[in-house]
């Protein structure tokens, strides 16, 4: 064979492809590329359509897709007939009901006909995304003040709906007696229903517990599993997103929890009970110790060292001390918004709150250092410093291994979702200049008889190439008359590089997609905040775009010299002028594509193990990113 044929280039660039597509280790990431590439982008974007994003959300996305979310629900439900016995599959099956309005009935629905607790805690953590509002007592703000806050007062709340998850608690307890999360939630029911003497007692019962186990693990895992189960292999793109698109909603309430219980502590000390009040603040930790060590995650972790943090405020009713930033945010927020937040201060002021708060945890452990030596509870002192300390070091951890700009995904993900998309520019670009070989394959016995005017050419191109395609796909064989070479070379000539400029737009769309959903998705959990990521990957998208929409005149200008230069007719010196380096170009490409993708491919591997890592336990694999950056 001819190595500088036609033919030789195009079986290169074919055995290229088809290399990367069926070797076990570079299958799945190049079929999903290939499939971004030709199918629209289905496969990975449809997935991330499924985890909540919309398509509005995203930068130019008049050139992606329209969901179809009815092709995931259907996969959804085969999938989930066919387990029914799987508690960790059905609970994430539910979990998916885009109707919020629905979910928390469907839930205790299925907890009341099953023996499995983990129906129970995820009716709980739904419960808290609304009806189980928690910061509804005007007493915590006691923490603050000696004196009631403006306007602080207690919130009416739906006494039906706590009782719902009074009894959701209780029975998981009876079928879980020694995960924590349940007697800690029927505490803050409870709390909210004052019945506060029976809130102490559960309280002291999810201090005495073993485990803490809040569910979150579980449906990680099933939606994860459900996903790779209903629509095939998964990117670590969407496992990425599915992590960060899990929330925490009970955590607000186990601060909340912490809150109450140490107000009545020292309302207890305050009225010479040091013994009770003591007892409260120990639950409290005992708990939030509980919290901190064994949640999956890093939010967490932190919750419950604040948890720790709360139980030795205001020791014995003594002067609270808060600093005047986080005074003056409480006084700004909603009456008894005790987790408001505020618009990022700058760096001169993070500074100057980061010297106060300082300050005021030192005093704060002074007053607590002197009320537990004073009272016989020295152990609790050591409890208190170890907690700082672990506080400082998740912090520090999490600044040094996480992307600050990008709502805290790690480094090594953000670099992996880059090369994703590097890696599906080249083949997109491959794949299009692959188009025009095609074209030179399909000219190349044309006669260069005489053509219509460029002018003509173009305006015909633009209107009639869809009408024209058969035309010329028929006159390709068929025309022996003048009239039809010219046809069938005017319509093919102007219908290849306006058919390779929409491929190359699509191709585009479907190669930069992920990135920009992954993105888009991360930019709206984080409450719509800009990312330098996001501003860049616009930049990308619209700058690609914006030269695919004026090839067609870099184009005419280059093709008209080289129609000038061999003396044939433009529109003819188009198709064949690009052709001659179409297919070499062409197979160089794929070639590059083919020697790429494994490294990618393993990096993909990698991001998933750590993924499942990150899923097992956030705090460990951060823990194990930094020590390997001190390296």
């Amino acid at each position: 064979m001819n190595l500088r044929s036609p033919r030789f280039f195009a079986l290169l660039a074919g055995a290229a492809l088809a290399t990367a597509a069926l070797n076990p280790l570079t299958s799945n990431l190049a079929r999903t590329q290939l499939g971004m590439v030709f199918g629209g982008s289905q496969k990975v974007v449809q997935n991330l359509y499924s985890l909540g994003l919309k398509q509005e959300d995203m930068p130019l996305s008049w050139a992606l897709p329209a969901p179809e979310p009815q092709h995931t629900e259907e996969a959804y439900a085969r999938t989930l007939a066919a387990h029914p016995d799987d508690t960790e599959l059905q609970i994430a099956g539910v979990l998916q009901d885009t109707d919020r309005t629905k979910l928390l009935p469907r839930l205790r629905a299925r907890a009341q006909t099953s023996n499995r607790p983990e129906w129970h805690i995820a009716a709980l953590r739904c419960a808290c995304r609304g009806e189980l509002f928690p910061r509804n007592r005007a007493q915590e703000q006691e923490l603050l003040s000696a004196e009631p806050l403006r306007g602080a007062q207690d919130r009416p709340i739906d006494s039906a709906a706590f009782e719902r998850a009074l009894t959701d608690a209780q029975r998981g307890a009876a079928l879980d007696p020694s995960n924590a999360f349940f007697p800690a939630m029927e505490a803050l029911t409870l709390y909210g229903l004052k019945r506060d003497s029976k809130a102490q007692a559960a309280l002291h019962r999810a201090a005495l517990c073993p485990r803490f186990d809040d569910g979150v693990r579980t449906e990680m895992q099933g939606t994860l599993r459900l996903r790779e189960a209903a629509l095939g292999p998964q990117l670590a793109l969407t496992e990425t997103a599915v992590a960060a698109a899990t929330l925490f909603p009970h955590y607000a309430s186990l601060r909340a929890l912490a809150r109450l219980a140490t107000v009545q502590a020292m309302q207890k000390e305050q009225a010479g009970d040091i013994k009770n009040g003591l007892a409260l603040r120990r639950s409290v930790m005992l708990l939030g110790e509980r919290v901190g060590q064994q949640s999956n995650n890093h939010i967490g972790a932190l919750v419950g060292t604040a948890m720790v943090a709360v139980a030795y405020g205001r020791p014995g009713g003594a002067p609270a001390v808060a600093s005047p930033s986080a005074a003056q945010a409480h006084l700004q927020g909603p009456p008894g918004c005790l987790d408001c937040t505020e618009d990022l201060p700058s760096a001169e002021e993070q500074a100057t709150r980061k010297a106060q708060a300082e300050a005021v945890a030192t005093e704060r452990l002074r007053q607590w250092k002197a009320f537990a030596t004073k009272n016989g509870a020295k152990d609790l002192v050591e409890t208190i410093v170890q907690n700082r300390a672990r506080k400082e070091t998740l912090t520090a951890t999490y600044e040094k291994t996480t992307d600050q700009s990008l709502y805290g995904v790690s480094r090594v993900m953000i670099q992996n979702f880059r090369h994703l998309t590097a890696l599906n520019l080249l083949l997109s670009f491959a794949l299009v200049v692959l188009l025009g070989g095609i074209g030179k394959l399909l000219l190349r016995r044309w006669p260069a008889g005489e053509a219509a005017h460029p002018a003509v050419g173009w305006g015909l191109g633009l209107v009639f190439c869809p009408l024209l395609l058969p035309v010329a796909l028929w006159k390709l064989r068929k025309a022996e008359g003048s009239w039809g070479r010219r046809l069938g070379l005017l319509s093919a000539t102007w219908l290849l590089p306006y058919l390779a400029i929409a491929l190359l737009v699509r191709a585009e769309a479907g190669a930069i997609a992920p990135w920009l959903a992954m993105v888009g998705l991360m930019q709206g959990l984080a409450g719509g905040t800009s990312a330098p990521e996001m501003e860049g990957a616009v930049l990308l998208w619209t700058s690609l775009v914006g030269v695919t929409l004026a090839l067609p005149l870099l184009w005419l200008v280059g093709l008209a010299l080289v129609s000038w230069r061999r003396r044939v007719p433009a529109t003819y010196g188009v198709a064949r002028g690009t052709a001659q380096t179409a297919l070499p170009v062409a197979a160089a490409l794929c070639v590059a594509y083919a020697l790429l993708v494994p490294s990618v491919a393993q990096q993909e591997r990698q991001l998933k193990r750590e993924l499942a890592e990150l899923t097992a336990s956030e705090t460990a694999y951060q823990a194990r990113l930094a020590a390997q950056s001190q390296r």
